[in-house]
């Protein structure tokens, strides 16, 4: 999954989370992107991503394997969180409508 924030391009992978700048040459090669860690997770393998302007947050979703167990982290104002609305339920997709996060 995709996302795009802050002039920025963000993707959520099988092997972590990674950013480059939209105007980057080359994006199509993988060495000029750079990675995010999140370190409240021992987790690398990830498949939802949202940027949320009005906040300037990036939402991800690890996908866990077995039911209901995805979680969900934000990084806002330099941090990463785990909010409880975003843990132990089976996560399917991340949208923003009109600076809402819808859920689903």
């Amino acid at each position: 999954d995709i996302t795009f924030g802050n002039g920025k391009i963000y993707a959520a992978t099988d092997n972590g989370i990674y950013y480059a700048l939209v105007s980057a040459p080359f994006l199509s090669d993988f060495t000029s992107w750079d990675t995010i860690t999140i370190p409240i997770t021992s987790t690398n393998s990830y498949h939802l991503i949202e940027y949320l302007p009005s906040t300037n947050s990036l939402i991800v979703v690890a996908q866990g394997s077995q039911f209901n167990d995805d979680v969900g982290y934000v990084y806002k104002n330099n941090l990463w969180s785990s909010p409880l609305e975003l843990n132990s339920n089976d996560i399917h997709s991340i949208e923003l409508k009109n600076d809402n996060i819808i859920v689903m």
